[in-house]
């Protein structure tokens, strides 16, 4: 008779105990909504939102499948992986304009120098629009007192009448560039001021001190 080499006869004993488990019936163990308690050889359809334990032949768990997760719990998981997108881009940003603002600016003086002469540009700009308003409401004033004139004499003149409105509009716009121009502004300044104290924190710049009276 042919005997087996040693090492072989090793190995298929050491796998008879696991091949035996694997044909063992698996017993499953789950709870449904209602809090009954069902066994079965698969999973019963009741527990489809439950979670389902294995059991051994000795009753004890043998592994847990967990349960899928909930309509409020899968929102809730989008939501968190949303945020982490946000954080994630909102990092890129920063790390991008922080960046830029090291390689446009060789240092902090120039930056505020910078800052200085695009506000000033924008109030000059400004001063010029509102010099332009000056001119536009002496002349609305005019053509109001020369309507007045007309209705009071019983002569209105639709010319006239036009040229108000006209000019009414003309205001009117004029207004609402400078308010605009001006909200612009200063949006600019907490940009750059906001820009400062970044450059500042990135070259690691102490602030100026605050002078004393």
């Amino acid at each position: 008779m042919r005997l087996r080499p040693l090492p072989t006869l090793v190995l298929l004993m050491l796998s008879l105990p696991a091949l035996a488990a694997e044909k063992e019936p698996k017993i499953f163990k789950c709870q449904d909504a209602q809090g009954r308690t069902h066994y079965g050889s698969t999973a019963a359809s009741e527990c489809a939102r439950s979670k389902v334990i294995e059991m051994s032949d000795q009753g004890t768990a043998r592994r847990e499948i967990a349960a899928p997760p909930t309509e409020a719990e899968l929102k809730d998981r989008e939501a968190r992986r949303g945020d982490e997108e946000r954080q994630k881009q909102d990092s890129d940003d920063r790390a991008r304009k922080d960046k830029i603002l090291l390689a446009t600016y060789p240092n902090v003086e120039e930056l505020e120098q910078f800052r200085t002469r695009k506000l000033t540009e924008m109030e000059n700009a400004i001063q010029a629009s509102e010099t332009t308003l000056q001119s536009l409401r002496r002349s609305l004033e005019r053509l109001e007192g020369e309507v007045a004139e007309e209705k009071k004499a019983g002569k209105p003149n639709a010319k006239t009448s036009k040229a108000l409105e006209q000019a009414r509009k003309q205001v009117e716009r004029h207004d609402e560039q400078i308010a605009k121009r001006r909200q612009d502004m200063e949006n600019m300044r907490k940009q750059y001021d906001a820009d400062v104290a970044r450059y500042r924190e990135l070259r690691k710049v102490a602030p100026p001190r605050a002078s004393g009276r």
